[in-house]
């Protein structure tokens, strides 16, 4: 059986001695770093304060940090699916109350580009998971007493909060293209479970069933690729079968979350809270480089000789009006007012100084 590490569990306000910290509408004010318990009915007003909350509990957003917060993993009877390899699957709302501790401070990453995936040949990991808050507390007793509800809105869910690493690859795009809506996004979940482990929703039940008990039709529709191994759900009498991951009882391991383009994602529910951005414009160079560029300094660009004054220096690149210009350590973008007095972005190895 898959267990979350048990420091996430030291974290989780889970425990029966610590169970007064999961009470309804009550304010979160946990550290960085942590796994909390929502009380039943104060998800909803917990993710109105979310704002608040990015501006109270972490550092501001600056030209190196960003953050992503994000609704995501809806328990049964909703599902996720068909993904990537064409799986349905969901969560029973017990298999979610064991295993939402192990998502914390995984990694975040682009369209789910990573070499462990097979889907890249570098991996395009742009942030990390910093806190998880699930939307169903336990009872006084520290028991998970959920059943698969008729309603899926009444279904747990998970709400994650991410640091975006804005010096990787591909993160500053993201955010800039979200903010925009050129290419807003959503995100996708990746986790891991042993079949043997799992179980078959059966909507016509609304139950899920554990392999044992499903009869020679059920099973029927339940088949094996030869190839990839993987089990693939089918139809029975009418009605789409969902792989129960974890089953009733067993826990899953959340591996980290893909970024991909809204529309894109699996699960259907997931969606995008907000994605927190800026840029100071602070000069700031790795400290085994000489810099190149300050405020202040005088340079000039093409052929025609323009030139102005840098008024900021942005190593991870930025996005101005819509537009966005790359940057790096070695090649930083530049906000320059020219002489003609107008204000624009450049990338600094297309000027020179003066």
């Amino acid at each position: 059986m898959l267990k979350p590490n048990s420091q996430y569990l030291l974290k989780a306000a889970c425990a029966a001695d610590v169970s007064r910290q999961c009470q309804p509408a009550q304010r979160l004010p946990f550290p960085v770093g942590t796994a909390v318990c929502l009380g039943e009915k104060a998800a909803d007003a917990e993710q109105e304060k979310l704002l608040a909350l990015l501006g109270d509990y972490y550092p501001e957003p600056n030209d190196h940090r960003g953050y992503i917060a994000f609704e995501i993993c809806r328990a049964l009877p909703s599902f996720i699916g068909p993904e990537m390899h064409g799986d349905i699957f969901g969560f029973h709302p017990r298999v979610l109350a064991r295993s939402w501790p192990s998502l914390l401070y995984q990694q975040v990453n682009l369209e789910h580009k990573l070499i462990a995936n097979d889907t890249a040949r570098y991996d395009r990991i742009v942030g990390t998971v910093i806190d998880v808050m699930i939307s169903r507390a336990p009872t006084e007793d520290g028991e998970w007493p959920f059943e698969v509800p008729t309603d899926v809105e009444a279904a747990p869910f998970l709400t994650v909060v991410a640091v975006v690493h804005k010096q990787a690859g591909g993160a500053l795009t993201m955010l800039s293209g979200h903010a925009s809506q050129r290419r807003p996004r959503n995100v996708s979940i990746e986790v891991s479970a042993f079949y043997r482990d799992g179980g078959v929703f059966v909507p016509q039940r609304h139950a899920v069933m554990e392999w044992e008990e499903l009869d020679p039709e059920m099973a029927a529709a339940i088949t094996q690729d030869p190839r990839s191994k993987r089990m693939r759900f089918g139809k029975y009498r009418g009605e789409q079968l969902v792989y129960a991951m974890g089953g009733v009882q067993h826990a899953v391991d959340f591996s980290g979350v893909g970024v991909v383009d809204d529309g894109k994602q699996a699960e259907r529910r997931a969606k995008v809270i907000e994605m927190r951005a800026c840029q100071d414009g602070y000069a700031r160079m790795a400290a085994s480089q000489e810099v190149a560029f300050l405020p202040g300094m005088r340079v000039s660009w093409g052929k025609q000789k323009y030139a102005g004054e840098i008024l900021s220096v942005h190593p991870c690149g930025m996005n101005r009006g819509g537009v966005a210009v790359a940057g790096s350590y070695e090649a930083p973008a530049l906000i320059v007012r020219a002489d003609s007095g107008r204000e624009i972005v450049v990338n600094s190895a297309y000027v020179r100084a003066e």
